[in-house]
């Protein structure tokens, strides 16, 4: 049995390794954090990812875990402790959240991260320069290497939906999130009480490496939801760092949603459910022109990155054209498998509680066709 830390390969700026870091400290396993520019990426990593993806899990018997939700099953399997809650209501939501985050606040992230160049470029071009270059370069080749890399992210910006139509949108739903945010961490440390779940590490990739990181939206959040920034402490440390809640006890009941998280639930239905069932009929229309898929064909082509054809849908009543993210529709299949594992009862009182929040339909917003995971890639699942 191979012995050593799990590595983490990551870089401080992006944003999906805030959340793997997160769970991981949490998780209390040992572990090592790598840059990509260290030789263990070429030699271990690239060979079995097939491209540069971060953040990407080693195992200590050599295994490779690309794609955050993955690295967090996969350390479960491995003793760390699940942060998946085993009540109905509180199961679901935690998968709504965690979808929401991962794939629902990518347009907010990316905004505030591109476009402010005044404000941000300095810090964010030295990141890139700092985290994600040979150290053995010179500063200008650094330099330039550094500008290429920021290059090729901003070009996702108008498949993302991000553009100077939307940008009034996109703004007012980032201070409707950390308004949101701020009143309910109030009352409790973590989304859904006083211990962290998959919710929390969802909504920790945007909201710490862009938007708590980068100078532009972090003054906002310092100015205006402080304890959102508080939040993000608390995750990114081992234990709970939680003294100004220590009065609180856990809830008497068993499947509590706590009541300011509502807010919050409805902000992702007026947001992103017209998204992301947007996508679904996308995938629909797809799948039904093309009959002859074939499971566990890749969805999308070895020159692709998790971009599928552009779709408008609604958001605030605004038409965004933007390209469907592959990812999303995996997340969103997460949701459903918490929802279908559930007896019929309790089916009924999570359809109640969704009802209540406008979020009814994302459970009936499903592919005809599951998309699952396998070789760190998205591939078409069986008929759904």
């Amino acid at each position: 049995m191979s012995s050593g830390p799990h590595i983490l390969y990551s870089a401080p700026q992006s944003l999906y390794s805030g959340k793997a870091r997160s769970f991981l400290r949490k998780s209390g396993m040992a572990f090592e954090e790598r840059l990509v520019t260290h030789p263990g990426y070429t030699e271990n990593v690239m060979p079995k990812t097939g491209k540069f993806w971060l953040p990407v899990l080693q195992a200590p018997d050599g295994t490779i875990v690309q794609d955050t939700t993955e690295i967090a099953d996969y350390l479960v399997e491995q003793g760390a402790t699940s942060r998946t809650p085993t009540t109905p209501r509180r199961k679901v939501v935690a998968a709504i959240l965690e979808l929401f985050g991962d794939e629902g606040l990518l347009k907010q992230a990316m905004h505030y991260r591109w476009n402010f160049d005044d404000i941000n470029m300095p810090f964010i071009q030295w990141e890139f320069r700092e985290w994600l270059t040979p150290p053995q370069f010179g500063a200008e080749d650094r330099d330039k290497m550094a500008i290429n890399a920021m290059g090729s992210m901003q070009k996702y910006l108008p498949a993302l939906g991000i553009s100077n139509e939307t940008i009034p949108t996109i703004e007012q739903g980032f201070l409707d999130l950390i308004d949101a945010l701020h009143i309910h961490l109030e009352h409790m440390p973590y989304l859904m009480g006083i211990e962290p779940t998959i919710a929390d590490f969802g909504m920790m990739g945007p909201l710490y490496a862009h938007l708590g990181r980068d100078p532009h939206p972090l003054m906002i959040m310092k100015s205006r939801a402080p304890r959102v920034l508080r939040w993000i402490e608390r995750m990114n440390v081992h234990d709970a760092d939680a003294p100004e809640y220590s009065h609180l006890a856990p809830s008497d009941e068993a499947d509590h949603i706590p009541e300011t998280l509502l807010p919050l639930l409805k902000l992702i239905a007026t947001d992103y459910l017209g998204e992301i069932c947007s996508v679904v009929d996308l995938v629909n229309t797809y799948l039904a022109e093309n009959p002859d898929i074939e499971e566990g064909q890749a969805v999308l082509t070895e020159n692709q990155r998790n971009i599928l054809p552009k779709h408008a849908p609604q958001v605030r009543g605004q038409e965004t054209p933007m390209g469907a993210r592959a990812t999303s529709l995996w997340m969103l299949g997460r949701v459903h498998k918490a929802f279908d594992g559930l007896n019929e009862g309790e089916q009924a009182a999570v359809l109640t509680f969704l009802e209540s929040v406008g979020l009814t339909d994302l459970l009936g917003a499903r592919p005809t066709r599951t998309m699952e995971r396998a070789g760190c890639r998205e591939v078409w699942g069986t008929t759904s």
